[in-house]
């Protein structure tokens, strides 16, 4: 099983849509199912699910427009960068060492 984080944003949606339409069991995982940005709680499903491979979609986007991003430099960093990075070390930690997808 593939977990897809950030599945109800452009780019997570589209991985879903392209998983079924080559019949991969991908699942959704979403943050009011699982606080991924959470390391421990993340980390915790890793070992419990163990799925084969996670795809990292979440991040924080510029809303109400990209000026957001400028205004938000906090938000951006934390989504983007600090969020990324906890998700590759739970999966490592995890020992998902080469079934992480950037």
């Amino acid at each position: 099983m593939i977990w897809v984080l950030g599945a109800s944003g452009y780019v997570g949606q589209a991985f879903i849509d392209g998983a079924k339409s080559i019949k991969v069991p991908a699942r959704p995982v979403s943050r009011t199912e699982l606080d991924y940005a959470d390391f421990r709680s993340l980390l915790a499903a890793l070992r419990r699910e163990k799925p084969e491979l996670v795809v990292n979609a979440a991040g924080f986007t510029g809303k109400p427009n990209v000026d957001a991003y400028e205004n938000q430099r906090m938000e951006t960093v934390a989504g983007n960068v600090a969020l990324a990075q906890s998700v590759a070390q739970a999966c490592e930690v995890a020992e998902m060492k080469n079934q992480i997808l950037k």
